[in-house]
């Protein structure tokens, strides 16, 4: 069975994302279709996960390079991590007032789950 999911994920906490990440592989690897959406303070984990030698940055790196991973324009600038998102080539989003639309995703067809 084919379904879709979101991950909005809002948090700073590196355990949970990897949590995400291995679950958002799983879905993905499952023939369903997968986004993680990076909002608020979890921008910031993009100095951790830009470092190879930190753990899961593989998979993040991994999923990335899929397409799954975008992050959110204005939290990404708070957090200063837009310059690493570009040069990571993760997808900077801003269709709700600079932040990411739900309504797209729910619209598409997409389970949300916040994190």
């Amino acid at each position: 069975m084919q379904s879709k999911v979101a991950f909005f994920v809002l948090s700073r906490d590196l355990g949970a994302l990897i949590h995400i990440l291995r679950c958002a592989k799983d879905i993905s690897t499952a023939g369903s279709e997968v986004r993680i959406v990076l909002e608020d303070k979890a921008p910031a984990l993009l100095f951790e996960l830009g470092d190879a030698t930190r753990p899961a940055a593989a998979l993040f790196e991994e999923l990335v390079r899929g397409g799954v991973v975008m992050v959110c324009r204005t939290c990404t600038s708070k957090n200063e991590a837009l310059s690493i998102a570009e040069e990571m080539k993760i997808p900077v989003v801003d269709d709700l007032d600079g932040h990411v639309s739900m309504r797209v995703f729910v619209e598409k067809g997409y389970t949300i789950i916040m994190k």
